[in-house]
């Protein structure tokens, strides 16, 4: 991955957590910065003039970029997974039957970014269904209702990620223990929570307010 595909990825992905943690309103919201900014780059890919750098200015990449930085990350992440890590990152495309996109849009989303569109009734049940099954193929079953009910759309595009990992440190079982998860400020449930008494990898970012 090169610098600046780097740079703009890890920016992107700060300011998405850092809005996103202000307006989410559940006590626990799960995202995927780096799905979203492969999605915004493929949309990126139709877009021209001010549409074109208004998403270049959101996903921090210069206005004369055509996406390179996404499929750096692409790349760099296909060719991260070994018999310990394995990652699948899979993009795709939802086309309503009547609905005709630009050709050399499609191209280059099939080329540049592996995604194949497919001709699906979006306001249908079965579209619905078999955009679904497509998520839940692509993630290994742990995704399987992305679209909750029909809707008016004309195109989806949508990315996928799986990834199955060991830890670098791993806990041993027997050092679990049951213990207090506060899931609201009203209410704490009794949990079990793994133990590591091992140097163990900690990142926090004030300025995005998450720690991992």
């Amino acid at each position: 991955m090169t610098e600046l595909s780097f740079e703009a990825a890890t920016d992107f992905s700060h300011s998405l957590l850092t809005n996103y943690t202000e307006s989410c309103g559940g006590p626990n919201c799960v995202i995927s910065p780096i799905s979203i900014f492969l999605c915004l780059s493929m949309l990126k890919y139709g877009a021209r003039g001010t549409t074109k750098s208004e998403l270049d200015s959101v996903l921090f990449t210069p206005s004369e970029s055509s996406g390179s930085e996404a499929q750096d990350i692409m790349r760099s992440l296909k060719e991260s997974s070994d018999s310990a890590f394995k990652l699948n990152i899979a993009n795709g495309i939802f086309i309503k039957d009547g609905f005709t996109p630009s050709s050399e849009f499609l191209i280059g989303l099939h080329y540049d970014f592996g995604a194949r569109a497919q001709i699906v009734d979006l306001g249908s049940s079965a579209g619905v269904d078999e955009v679904n099954k497509w998520v839940k193929d692509e993630t290994n079953g742990k995704i399987t209702k992305l679209m909750a009910k029909p809707d008016e759309s004309v195109m989806a595009l949508i990315n996928a990620v799986y990834m199955n990992a060991k830890w670098d440190e791993a806990f041993y079982e027997g050092s679990t223990k049951k213990g207090d998860f506060k899931v609201s400020d009203e209410k704490t449930v009794q949990v079990d929570l793994m133990q590591q008494t091992a140097e163990f990898k900690y990142v926090r970012d004030d300025d995005a307010k998450f720690r991992c």
